[in-house]
C-alpha cells in the first residue's frame, strides 16, 4: 500500500523558539569586563534588577551588581569582586 502524498509549503522566514542559545566557546574569547560594566550603566538600564553570570577564577556563580566602582563591584548578595579578577561576565536573558 502506497502511502499518501502530503503538500506543505517551505518555510523561508527564520524560527524561532523564544529562548537564547549559548555557546560554550563563546566564554574562551577574551572580554573587556571594566568596558562592558561602564556600558551597562550608560546604557539607561537598570543592573540591579538583571541577573548575571559571573566567571571569577574558575569559580562560576550567578547574581546581580548592586553597585560598582573604578576597580571593584559589589553584588546583592554582598560580594566584593575585582573587576580584573573577572573572567567572563554575561546577563542571563529571562524568556
Amino acid at each position: 500500500m502506497e502511502l499518501p502524498r502530503v503538500f506543505a509549503n517551505p518555510i523561508e522566514k527564520k524560527m524561532s523558539n523564544g529562548q537564547e542559545v549559548f555557546k560554550e566557546g563563546d566564554r574562551n574569547k577574551e572580554m573587556n569586563v571594566k568596558e562592558y560594566i561602564s556600558n551597562l550603566y550608560h546604557s539607561g538600564r537598570i543592573p540591579y534588577m538583571i541577573d548575571f553570570r559571573f566567571i571569577v577564577g574558575n569559580q562560576e556563580f550567578t547574581d546581580r551588581i548592586a553597585t560598582r566602582t573604578e576597580d571593584y563591584i559589589i553584588t546583592k548578595s554582598n560580594r566584593k569582586i575585582d573587576i580584573k579578577d573577572i573572567k567572563y561576565i554575561e546577563e542571563i536573558k529571562k524568556a
